[in-house]
C-alpha cells in the first residue's frame, strides 16, 4: 500500500500491517529511503476513529471493495499480457 501526498508524491509505501502485543504495527519506508516501524496503541486508534466523519465511515466499504476490485482487474490484465508475450 502506498500513501501519497496531496500533491501525489510518495510518503510511504506499507510493507506489512500487524498485529503485536496489542498494538497495530505498521512497517514500510518513508520517503523511499528511510525503513519505519510504527505502533499504534488501541486508545490512539480510538482517537483516530473520531477523526472520520460519518460520510467518510460509511464510504470506507465501497472504496475497499472498488480498490480490490481494481487490483483484482489488474493482475488479471498482467497475468493476460505474460501469456501472450
Amino acid at each position: 500500500m502506498k500513501l501519497y501526498s496531496k500533491d501525489g508524491v510518495e510518503v510511504m509505501s506499507v510493507t506489512s500491517i500487524e498485529h503485536a502485543d496489542g498494538k497495530v504495527m505498521v512497517r514500510g519506508k518513508m520517503m523511499k529511503t528511510m525503513a519505519m516501524t510504527i505502533m499504534v496503541k488501541p486508545e490512539d486508534m480510538a482517537e483516530g476513529f473520531r477523526l472520520l466523519s460519518l460520510k467518510t465511515l460509511l464510504a470506507m466499504p465501497g472504496m475497499l471493495i472498488k480498490g480490490w476490485l481494481r487490483n483484482r482487474r489488474a493482475r488479471a490484465g498482467s497475468a493476460e499480457s505474460a501469456k501472450n508475450a
